[in-house]
């Protein structure tokens, strides 16, 4: 999965898991180290039905060898 893919999947799985209008993923990148997971670090705009939008500084731990189709797990 490439970087776009990544950050395609991390916005649909914000918005739906937020109930929001649209999420806009800034600052995507992979950081190093992990032998066996990936771990991202990127900022999400959150923005919900009213128009109030909210910034997370979030972290994505991610495990290749599994199914593209797996949940994320999102660190706060």
């Amino acid at each position: 999965m490439d970087l776009q893919q990544v950050g395609e999947r991390l916005a649909e799985f914000l918005r739906r898991s937020h109930d929001a209008h649209s999420v806009h993923i800034d600052g995507l990148r992979l950081l190093t180290g992990g032998a066996s997971r990936q771990t991202w670090s990127f900022d999400a705009a959150i923005e919900d039905a009213s128009g109030a939008q909210r910034k997370l500084a979030l972290v994505l731990r991610r495990d290749p060898r599994r199914s593209e189709d797996s949940e994320f797990g999102l660190l706060q």
